[in-house]
């Protein structure tokens, strides 16, 4: 098996394909992909891997790949790069699984193992799921990051990925679902689905295969936190990869609101200067100037950073047996013996790496949530650019998500999910009193009552359900963060647009109202089809014709507008121009 091993080794020319962060907007590692150099020609692994399949061999070829992909990595030294290896849900039935070969591998070649990434991949349907947990808890307990590849094909399934979800730290969407998500509805849904699933548990989404400008932008939209792909850049040997640069730009990406009002969350955390001699004593000047307002200080000595916790400093002074035998302590005993006595006073920053994060990473309040959970700690250290600059406290954290999260529920119409009432309005104020150009439209479902009553409360729901959907999506996906959706409540809606341009405004209503009477059509019986209206009572109790389904539009411009009460007023008296028309109407101030 050596002389074997040692044969294979010299045909194995590894390949690295970056990695690209849309939040960070670099390149944040490699998937490492093994070649086979055999004569003139340049096999890929499932290729081999059949090959030696036949002669029993396949299990060897896992862990040489794995050992050569390790070993010719070119970004050792750079901490942060991760490098993502296949590794085969079958190994762990070879022989070579529980002796630590893959640790070993990774160590010999300079690596750590927070720095690997061990993707799970299978041809073969996985049978044993308790074996496969199995496979992930031996690999997490020795420090790796595991991802599932090739996520909602094949075998790795959504079934699947619940029962594994606690130990996946990555989810890879493989092209077959990334290629096209821009032109395909279906998935659209099925990426914006699979994100949702994966950052509700705390697990970062990857898009392989991308390869056109408009697919990127909408991973984007739908929020992908990684990319994969040529348009990145193409898998490339060892020397090649060591010179790539990523020349692609990628748009502003958006969800700047989340990230805006997290920084009053944000603690500044200072940094202090100490040497090894200087005694506790001496540190107590920073308990007194900070402790009312911090909880954290980080102590630079001799180029090494540490976390001071105040608190704990003030538990120490509260216990007259503690502060005598820390009082002429110095700061060199406080990292050895005086960690025994009190571990939470003072730690190494290294130790707090899993707890370290990037400004440009809060996203979202429920991700902020998930990396408390995940930590398993009471602090969250978070670096603007290279340095860490804030602190985030778990428990002022959770108080405040509390909040946010009691104040979206209350003020959310039950039936679309979209802001009600109070949010509406606080909205529109606030762009009032910025003097800001913006459109405020109130969009009206005719003849409701009448619907409701020929085809039943369950029907009229659903209408009011997909006429918020489109609203939503053809406000959303022409003007992003500018444009805003909310339900006043039954079947009328608000939505407003920071913009100036009538023309734009008014393109986009009409495509609107085109699509959502095409889809209304589902509604309404054959017969009533056919002949292009309905019959029902009118509010006077008078039976007459109603059309099929419309809409009324009112658009007022909020420029120069005292209130929102006069901008009700004016839309008010649109709304009546509008539902005086038979049919659908779009109604300007």
């Amino acid at each position: 098996m050596v002389e074997f091993a040692e044969s294979i080794e010299k045909i194995i020319v590894p390949h690295y394909q970056p990695i690209f962060s849309l939040k960070k907007k670099k390149i944040v590692g490699f998937e490492g992909l093994s070649r086979f150099k055999i004569g003139e020609r340049l096999l890929s692994f499932p290729q081999a891997y059949q090959i030696f399949k036949e002669k029993g061999l396949n299990d060897e070829l896992d862990w040489l790949c794995r050992k050569v992909l390790f070993e010719k990595f070119p970004f050792k030294e750079q901490k942060e790069r991760l490098l993502f290896v296949n590794i085969l849900f079958s190994s762990v039935k070879s022989e070579n699984f529980g002796k630590s070969l893959t640790e070993k591998y990774v160590r010999e070649a300079g690596l750590e193992p927070s720095q690997v990434v061990l993707e799970i991949t299978e041809s073969e349907k996985i049978q044993d799921t308790e074996l496969l947990i199995e496979l992930l808890k031996h690999y997490k307990k020795q420090g790796f990051k595991l991802a599932l590849d090739d996520f909602g094909t094949g075998y790795n399934t959504i079934d699947v990925f619940f029962e594994l979800s606690y130990y996946i730290d990555f989810i890879k969407l493989p092209l077959v679902i990334i290629q096209g998500v821009s032109k395909s509805f279906v998935k659209y849904e099925l990426v914006k689905t699979f994100r949702e699933i994966a950052h509700s548990l705390g697990i970062k989404v990857i898009a392989e295969g991308v390869e056109k400008e408009e697919d990127l932008k909408t991973l984007i939209d739908l929020g992908a936190d990684f990319v994969q792909g040529y348009l990145v850049g193409k898998p490339l040997p060892e020397k090649e990869v060591r010179n790539f640069r990523a020349t692609f730009k990628i748009p502003e990406k958006s969800g700047k609101a989340f990230v805006s009002s997290v920084l009053s969350w944000l603690k500044p955390i200072r940094i202090v200067e100490v040497s090894p001699e200087q005694k506790f004593k001496d540190l107590l000047y920073l308990f007194h100037n900070y402790s009312k307002n911090e909880k954290y200080l980080l102590v630079s000595l001799n180029g090494e950073i540490f976390v001071l916790n105040l608190w704990e400093c003030a538990r120490i002074c509260a216990d007259v047996v503690k502060f005598n035998l820390f009082y002429m302590r110095d700061f060199s005993w406080l990292l050895k013996e005086g960690i025994n006595v009190c571990p939470e006073l003072v730690k190494p920053l290294s130790q707090h790496q899993e707890q370290i994060v990037e400004l440009c990473e809060l996203t979202s309040p429920l991700e902020l949530a998930l990396i408390f959970e995940k930590s398993k700690e009471d602090v969250i250290f978070v670096k603007d650019g290279d340095e860490i600059r804030y602190y985030l406290d778990k428990e002022e954290v959770y108080e405040k998500l509390y909040r946010e999260v009691y104040k979206a529920r209350i003020h959310v119409n039950p039936l679309t999910g979209l802001p009600a009432n109070v949010v509406i309005e606080e909205h529109i104020e606030e762009l009032i009193a910025e003097g800001e150009d913006f459109f405020v439209g109130y969009f009206d479902i005719d003849n409701f009552k009448a619907f409701n009553d020929t085809y039943g409360f369950v029907s009229g729901d659903n209408l009011i359900k997909r006429t918020a959907f489109f609203l939503k999506k053809y406000i959303k996906e022409t003007y992003r963060e500018n444009g805003f959706v909310g339900h006043v409540g039954g079947d009328d809606f608000v939505f407003v647009v920071k913009d100036n341009n009538k023309e734009k405004l008014s393109n986009t209503l009409d495509r609107l109202l085109k699509a959502l009477e095409n889809s209304a059509r589902i509604f309404f019986r054959e017969d009533d089809l056919k002949k292009g209206y309905f019959t029902a009572e009118d509010r006077e109790g008078k039976e007459r014709k109603f059309p099929l389904a419309s809409f009324s539009v009112a658009v007022v411009r909020g420029k120069n507008k005292k209130n929102i009460q006069e901008i009700a007023k004016v839309a008010a008296q649109l709304k009546r121009i509008a539902k005086s028309h038979y049919g659908s109407k779009v109604v300007f101030e």
